[in-house]
């Protein structure tokens, strides 16, 4: 089972990557391995991303800028980008909470149906933060969180019900607390600016 979460956290995000990226203009691609874009992705957007374990680094880094700044999300932690002029940026954990009520009053709103034209996208908010919501297959994506997850957490899950939640996290206590179950470890990778 923690197969498919995983396996569907990665996917949800790739695609929310895909969808900022196409907004901007950017042709990009998905394989069977990978999603990539062919110019450099919009700034704390990767630049490819695996969608399996097991990819090569050759094969990642395939048909992308890997000049200053270039950035890999390693979806499996699994990848050694050093000896190709990368450094890790940081590491995190790919998160899933069932699709289960929050038993809190629900106080964010939706304010946009969309910061991107793409009907899968939407963006709630209230008088303490705001985050994005991406449609994926039977999950919903949880980023770019601004305020408490709690709040983003509620909102969610009152206007997805059935789909699960899905997302990263650096730090895990405030995710766990919320019902969030650890799927598995994620690396990104940055080429240094200098």
């Amino acid at each position: 089972m923690t197969g498919h979460r995983l396996a569907a956290a990665v996917r949800e995000n790739a695609e929310w990557v895909d969808t900022v990226c196409r907004a901007h203009g950017l042709p990009t691609t998905f394989t069977a391995d990978r999603w990539h874009a062919a110019r450099r992705s919009p700034p704390f957007y990767p630049d490819a991303e695996t969608l399996r374990p097991g990819v090569s680094s050759a094969d990642v880094l395939d048909g992308i800028d890997i000049g200053p700044g270039c950035s890999v999300k390693d979806s499996f932690a699994d990848l050694d980008l050093a000896p190709r002029g990368f450094e890790a940026l940081f590491d995190a954990t790919w998160i899933w909470r069932p699709p289960d009520p929050v038993l809190i009053p629900v106080t964010w709103l939706v304010v946009s149906s969309s910061i991107v034209e793409d009907p899968t996208v939407t963006v709630f908010g209230g008088p303490d933060g705001s985050v994005v919501a991406h449609l994926s297959g039977d999950v919903v994506g949880l980023s770019n969180l601004q305020g408490p997850r709690a709040s983003a957490v509620a909102a969610i899950a009152g206007a997805f019900p059935g789909r699960a939640i899905v997302g990263y996290e650096q730090d895990l206590r405030d995710a766990v607390r919320l019902g969030f179950e650890p799927l598995g470890p994620l690396r990104v990778w940055q080429r240094p600016m200098r």
